[in-house]
């Protein structure tokens, strides 16, 4: 991270990451990716206080591993639940609301003034949920909820009170079923961070890229970002 800090251009932010317990779990116990996770889901049912000790030594190393990128120099962490999706709503506030909440409570220890993003992809209407429990300062958000959704569901006035923090920074996933201007259009007017969620495929003439960095960052006034 060092190095990362001391090569980044003037004036960028460099964020560090980490994978949530549920998210590296998935991994750690079933060995790889999985369409239906069911080597994990089935110890996590099947003995939930064993699986409880997985998801809390895991849980103290990624706040570990944050709080080091912090030291390293980096001003803001991402905390990526990739696979909170796969957990239905009886498990979703155990697995996924609750480990974060203790991740962002130790960083926020060592690191008060540290952006802490939390991104629980595939939450759907849990998505509010997550924003107002877990003590992040924002949330990263996809295309499972439409654009207006998003806003009001993480933009709202219970969850700056959640979070004592004056302003939301929200991440949108770019598909290309969904058009740009309808993002900017609906979560545009706050704070925000428009964001490629899934990154740039090589197939991507690079004059896309620029178009696109163009467009977001003169909308509506010159001062996006």
């Amino acid at each position: 991270m060092e190095r990362v800090v001391a090569a980044a251009p003037a004036g960028a932010t460099v964020l560090g990451f980490a994978g949530a317990p549920w998210t590296l779990a998935t991994y750690m116990v079933g060995g790889g990716k999985s369409r239906d996770f069911m080597v994990v889901k089935g110890w996590a049912y099947r003995d939930p206080e064993s699986f409880a000790r997985l998801i809390e030594t895991v849980q103290e190393a990624v706040a570990a591993h944050l709080i080091a990128q912090l030291d390293a120099g980096a001003e803001a962490v991402q905390i990526f639940d990739s696979w909170a999706g796969a957990l239905p709503e009886s498990e979703f506030q155990r697995w996924s609301v609750e480990p974060v909440a203790k991740i962002v409570a130790a960083v926020k220890a060592v690191h008060p003034a540290a952006p802490v993003i939390g991104y629980p992809r595939g939450a759907g209407v849990a998505y509010e949920r997550f924003a107002k429990t877990t003590g992040v300062d924002a949330v990263s958000i996809d295309s499972t909820v439409a654009p207006p959704g998003q806003r009001r569901n993480c933009n709202s006035d219970a969850r700056y009170r959640a979070t004592s923090i004056p302003r939301l920074w929200s991440w949108a996933a770019l598909r290309c079923a969904v058009p740009r201007s309808v993002i900017l259009d609906a979560l545009g007017h706050g704070p925000f961070v428009f964001n490629l969620g899934e990154g740039v495929v090589p197939q991507t003439p690079p004059e896309h890229v620029a178009a696109l960095s163009e467009l977001v960052r003169g909308w509506p006034d010159g001062n996006g970002q």
